[in-house]
């Protein structure tokens, strides 16, 4: 579905999104080599470390995420509860 890759530099730290699959491109505004930051604000480093985190934001249909995109931070929104409904089941929530 997705692969990420956990980035640290000295401004930031995200997670680098690599394989998108034609779903996910479909279900948000995310491209090949995002780096996400923040969840509506969260580092997403506390998401990933609880996944239960994720149920916070699950229902949202315009969530805004912080991604480094061609060396620019730009937010984007995404429908977190379409999302959710197809990420949920593989992080065991």
């Amino acid at each position: 579905m997705v692969k990420s890759l956990s980035i640290k530099s000295s401004s930031s730290t995200g997670f680098k999104v690599n394989n998108l699959s034609t779903e996910m491109q479909q279900l948000a505004d995310i491209q090949e080599g995002d780096i996400i930051a923040q969840v509506d604000g969260v580092p997403i480093s506390e998401i990933m470390a609880n996944p239960a985190m994720w149920l916070k934001f699950s229902s949202s249909t315009s969530l805004p995420l912080s991604v480094m995109r061609d060396n620019q931070m730009q937010i984007i929104y995404i429908n977190a509860s379409s999302l959710s409904a197809k990420m949920m089941p593989s992080l065991g929530l």
